[in-house]
């Protein structure tokens, strides 16, 4: 089982720099302040309202400095729960939105909705290079339907283990292509976090978190 560490550091965020810059600045400003307040002529006193008003600006941008601060603080927190929940998958058998999946002697067990008004369809299993290898008629109605391939070609011959994809082609009574959402299943071997989305690792297959539709324990 292979897990991908998530590299990200608050510490090093563009929050942090920019909070670094504006201190520096503000002490800048705070120097040249005092110095043209000391060396100010008392008979012509400076107009204070634009100091003032610098003073607001520095507010308000250090004011928003630190909401992206807490936000990055809130993404991070969310982040560490999402990698924990990934990491649960590991050794797990999952069903995926997806029509990929891989053989490995058994055959291999899809599952698929079609729409509605599908009267007619057919299904073909295709090799990692598109390559049609098994091809038979499918169901003449709409729903949920299941497809267990046995991981021979029309010929009865055994195929290789590997990666293999489900297609199914539907019409409807107008002849007009109808959709098909395909599900696939497998063991999760690997998980890599240093994406934004999770990607579980299913033998030679990489599939997001989000598309998890269903996680149960190996039989």
């Amino acid at each position: 089982m292979e897990i991908t560490p998530n590299t990200t550091s608050l510490a090093n965020s563009a929050a942090t720099g920019a909070a670094k810059t504006l201190a520096q600045d503000f002490d800048t400003f705070l120097t040249l302040l005092t110095s043209q307040l000391q060396n100010q002529d008392p008979l012509e006193p400076m107009d204070s309202s634009e100091f003032t008003s610098q003073l607001v600006q520095f507010a308000s941008v250090e004011q928003a400095i630190q909401t992206n601060k807490n936000f990055e603080t809130l993404i991070s927190l969310t982040s560490a729960n999402t990698t924990s929940a990934a990491l649960d998958y590991l050794g797990r058998q999952v069903t995926y939105t997806g029509a990929d999946s891989n053989l490995q002697g058994a055959g291999i067990d899809w599952s698929y909705i079609l729409d509605p008004d599908a009267i007619a369809s057919s299904i073909a299993v295709k090799d990692a290079t598109g390559k049609v290898v098994f091809a038979a008629d499918g169901p003449e109605d709409g729903g949920a339907h299941q497809f267990a391939w046995n991981g021979k070609d029309n010929n009865g011959q055994d195929l290789p283990d590997g990666v293999y994809s489900l297609s199914i082609s539907a019409i409807d009574k107008a002849q007009n292509p109808v959709s098909a959402e395909i599900f696939s299943s497998g063991t999760v071997t690997g998980v890599d976090v240093t994406a934004t989305d999770p990607l579980l690792s299913l033998g030679a297959i990489t599939q997001p978190l989000t598309n998890v539709r269903e996680i149960s324990q190996n039989k």
